[in-house]
């Protein structure tokens, strides 16, 4: 390979990204290596060799340093953080390759609060309250739960479903009113659970089922389970109903996960109930100013 003043193609485009990307910028990638293109090459090469040519050296070298980029960005998102969108703080956890995202009841037929909601068993990194359930405790999750085999809670279409396959897919739908289908979910699902509606599918905002739910126009305190297409997890929180945060709505929440790049999100449980704990810490500022007694949890797991 040899790129020089005058070429043009795909490999002058991708050179170009490259340059981008790394901070040397050739005003604009469009496949021809101009003057600005050429200025920006040397700008690189100052700090290894000064050629003015992109031989595979070079190009391998801008490879290399672009790919190391894009892991040390991608590495600063992962865990925890919190941005300010909408007038709200909002609470984000989004899972490493080394941790696994599950569901739970905890003490099954008993409402708890978030920070009792633990296995002993394994190191809990972060965890957030999960479905809509009865306040008199009839019913810890409202709409399907099911978790390694076993169905604990029946689906119910006012509830639309967030479902994780064990190939590391999820998706979201209602249920087809088939149980052939429900035995296809017992077999293939890590878990699957009732949601109140959907923001985002395959990468595109598809609000489904925000009808059944009379506030979800209005800006409240909310909670969201969400997949990238890449296979990481983000469970978000955002506060509201304080003077510090007001809250979202629906359209919202789905502009917050468009800008978060998320493949598929559903709408959980919100208001008081909406909470995120991190290494055994409330993080956010639950609108009840105490945390309330819920019925479940999402929760992430390091893997063993």
């Amino acid at each position: 390979m040899k790129l020089e003043m005058g070429s043009k193609g795909e490999e002058v485009k991708l050179m170009q990204t490259y340059l981008t990307k790394l901070g040397y910028d050739p005003q604009g990638i469009d496949g021809i290596f101009g003057n600005n293109t050429l200025s920006a090459l040397k700008k690189f090469q100052t700090d290894y060799y000064v050629t003015g040519i992109c031989d595979d050296k070079v190009f391998n070298d801008l490879a290399n340093l672009y790919n190391q980029k894009i892991q040390e960005e991608q590495k600063q998102n992962k865990g925890y953080r919190k941005i300010r969108m909408f007038d709200s703080d909002i609470h984000i956890y989004e899972t490493s390759p080394d941790e696994y995202v599950d569901v739970t009841l905890g003490v099954e037929n008993k409402l708890e609060k978030l920070s009792k909601i633990d296995d002993p068993n394994v190191e809990e990194i972060c965890k957030i309250n999960c479905g809509f359930f009865d306040f008199d405790g009839s019913r810890e999750h409202l709409g399907l739960f099911i978790r390694n085999g076993k169905l604990y809670y029946q689906p119910d279409n006012t509830y639309i479903n967030f479902l994780y396959f064990k190939d590391g897919r999820t998706n979201i739908k209602y249920y087809d009113n088939n149980y052939e289908e429900i035995r296809y979910w017992l077999k293939e699902l890590n878990w699957g659970i009732g949601c109140g509606w959907s923001l985002v599918r395959n990468g595109k905002i598809d609000v489904q089922g925000d009808k059944f739910f009379d506030h979800s126009s209005a800006r409240h305190p909310r909670t969201l389970i969400a997949q990238k297409k890449t296979g990481e997890f983000l469970l978000i929180v955002v506060d509201g109903r304080n003077e510090n945060s007001k809250g979202i709505n629906t359209s919202q929440a789905a502009q917050l996960a468009i800008e978060l790049n998320v493949w598929n999100c559903c709408m959980l449980d919100g208001g008081g109930s909406s909470e995120m704990i991190v290494n055994n810490k409330i993080v956010n500022k639950p609108s009840d100013g105490v945390e309330r007694s819920i019925g479940s949890a999402i929760v992430v797991y390091k893997r063993s």
